[in-house]
């Protein structure tokens, strides 16, 4: 398992706030987030956070749970514990 990177996410005005979700939801959910290039903070200003979430949370319910059972632990990850990481980030850093 690799957490070596705690890598943000910089949303500047004007970008495509869905291209970016479903960036953002690819890599949180890729090896369900256990990469050191999986985001973990996003940077976004306040007038885009409320379309940006709804996008997420659309997005996320969509996709199905991961399992990762490398290890022989039977262990299963589903998407609500990407978007309550990508949830959580928005809502403490949303202010620039």
């Amino acid at each position: 398992m690799e957490l070596s990177g705690v890598d943000p996410v910089f949303v500047l005005p004007g970008a495509d706030l869905e291209h970016v979700a479903r960036r953002l939801v690819y890599g949180a959910r890729l090896n369900n987030g256990a990469t050191c290039i999986a985001p973990h903070r996003v940077f976004i200003f306040h007038e885009d956070k409320t379309a940006f979430l709804t996008l997420l949370r659309s997005m996320l319910v969509q996709k199905p749970p991961l399992s990762c059972d490398s290890a022989g632990l039977g262990a299963t990850y589903g998407s609500d514990g990407a978007h309550s990481k990508l949830q959580g980030g928005v809502q403490r850093r949303s202010r620039m």
